[in-house]
């Protein structure tokens, strides 16, 4: 193929890119030159089914966001058995808290068919807040907004099996 067929149709791919993560919590509040401008930072990957994103216990360097396809959220129990958590699908993302900090990922996740992702990095965060900081910031609170989120979700499941054990006693 030649460049100049290759160049239109990677915009065409940037454009829809562009389109969908607008939809997105995280990048909700970034207009359209702020969209375009991320999407020179993301990176497309393509998973088979059964194929592992990433496990428990890696070190997490980034999100992803699933364009097409399901992935799987498990734990592994001290016995050797999968539990999953959950089932994610196309317009859903996960591994927010790498963005923050470097440490240890708590769950596995497992294309469960053919999944096209789309990763953003920490390092790919950092690279933006240093060159557009207005964007940086917005990523930022986006990215407090949807943890601070998950964080009031997970308390108040906590209240309510604390309550269901303190019922029956």
């Amino acid at each position: 193929m030649s460049p100049l067929w290759k160049n239109i149709f990677r915009r065409d791919e940037e454009t829809s890119l562009t389109k969908f993560i607008k939809g997105i919590p995280i990048f909700s509040e970034l207009n359209d030159r702020e969209r375009h401008y991320l999407g020179e930072y993301l990176h497309v990957r393509h998973f088979n089914s059964g194929e592992t994103v990433y496990t428990e216990e890696d070190i997490g360097t980034g999100l992803y966001m699933i364009r097409s396809g399901f992935v799987r959220l498990s734990v592994n129990t001290e016995k050797g058995d999968s539990i999953e958590l959950a089932r994610l699908e196309a317009g859903d993302f996960f591994g927010e808290t790498a963005m923050s900090e470097a440490a240890p990922r708590l769950v596995t996740a497992v294309a469960v068919e053919a999944s096209e992702l789309v990763g953003f990095f920490r390092t790919d965060l950092l690279q933006i807040a240093q060159n557009r900081p207005g964007t940086g910031n917005k990523i930022l609170l986006g990215l407090s907004q949807v943890l601070a989120h998950r964080i009031q979700t997970m308390e108040t499941l906590h209240r309510n099996n604390l309550s269901t054990i303190y019922a029956k006693k």
